[in-house]
């Protein structure tokens, strides 16, 4: 096996840091069209069995729904984010996903600055999600809540969920409840 030298190890390093510097520009961000939108219920239906953390959302309710797309260059889905609006609790931040192999690169925060954008029109009483990554969304701005504030949410969504009807916060699921600050969307 050849030896690098350090010289040779710290250019790897730099062009890879180049590689997922241009590939932040490698995307678009858009609302879906019908087959993007059902490209993107498949992505989301697909890490839901896998992971058993998110619920899955046909072709119809990410249309009839706010809902954006990441698409690559060459036009695939590589991401996914949306939200619902549960009125008297405010709106929830659904289904925020990246494929595995466009993960690390900035697309899921500017994803979310996206949405943002459009919550920002809105003004929405609060802004909250359920979550197992807790790290990522603590660098975004959330903080961890009381899951019982969501009352809606739980009912309706965690009542389908594969974990069992508890809803974040609660045995078995592994979800948190994270709510964003108002002074960023109001």
């Amino acid at each position: 096996m050849q030896q690098l030298s350090a010289g040779a190890i710290s250019d790897q390093v730099i062009e890879n840091l180049r590689e997922k510097e241009s590939n932040q520009k490698d995307w678009t961000i858009k609302r879906p069209n019908w087959l993007q939108a059902h490209l993107a219920s498949h992505l989301i239906s697909s890490h839901a069995e896998k992971t058993g953390t998110m619920v899955k959302r046909s072709t119809k309710v990410i249309l009839q729904n706010h809902y954006l797309v990441a698409l690559s260059l060459d036009l695939q889905v590589v991401g996914v984010i949306g939200f619902v609006n549960w009125s008297n609790e405010g709106m929830e931040i659904v289904s925020h996903l990246c494929r595995d192999d466009f993960r690390k690169i900035g697309l899921g925060k500017k994803l979310f600055l996206s949405l943002l954008e459009e919550i920002e029109k809105i003004q929405p009483l609060s802004l909250f999600l359920c979550t197992t990554s807790v790290e990522y969304y603590q660098k975004l701005g959330f903080t961890l809540v009381d899951p019982k504030k969501y009352t809606a949410k739980l009912r309706h969504d965690c009542l389908r969920c594969k974990n069992g009807p508890q809803g974040p916060g609660f045995a078995p699921c592994p979800e948190y409840a994270m709510e964003y600050p108002p002074k960023f969307y109001r």
